[in-house]
């Protein structure tokens, strides 16, 4: 497809990025779902996608698409709203899940879910640079600490 073609079907620049920003984002999203396999609670469900996730970022294309360019071309606030649209609210849902199956005890799910979303983003940037492989090693109980911290058993 020609580069004409394809701005013929988007206002400019920035409207092609968004989109491919939200594609990528809700593809990475559903592989990373699909990788979590048969977790028992939506506790548990919650650290396999965050950690399915990561890996998935670890990839060439999603991280250069996530981490670099879209926020790059997008500018903080664009980007965000399409995280909030995409990440936050699946794992608001899944935090919701866990306060409903009463798993966990949660105030304010929104805020919740946009401190993980913002601490794994942190996460998949310091992944992808130097010393990456032991940040990656040591992500899993650092996950589940965050979890334990924000989302305390239900007593």
């Amino acid at each position: 497809m020609s580069k004409g073609a394809l701005y013929h079907h988007f206002p400019g620049k920035s409207d092609l990025m968004a989109a491919v920003f939200e594609q990528v984002g809700r593809e990475t999203l559903a592989r990373a779902n699909a990788a979590i396999g048969n977790a028992a609670t939506a506790r548990e469900r919650l650290e396999r996608v965050i950690l399915a996730w990561l890996k998935e970022v670890a990839r060439p294309e999603p991280r250069r698409i996530l981490l670099e360019l879209g926020p790059q071309e997008l500018g903080w606030e664009k980007a965000r709203a399409i995280e909030q649209m995409i990440a936050v609210a699946a794992l608001r849902q899944l935090i919701e899940q866990a306060v409903r199956e009463g798993e966990a005890r949660c105030q304010d799910a929104a805020l919740a879910a946009t401190i993980i979303n913002a601490a794994v983003g942190e996460l998949a940037v310091t992944v992808k640079g130097p010393g990456g492989d032991t940040a990656m090693h040591s992500a899993a109980p650092m996950i589940r600490a965050m979890i334990d911290a924000l989302l305390p058993p239900a007593a």
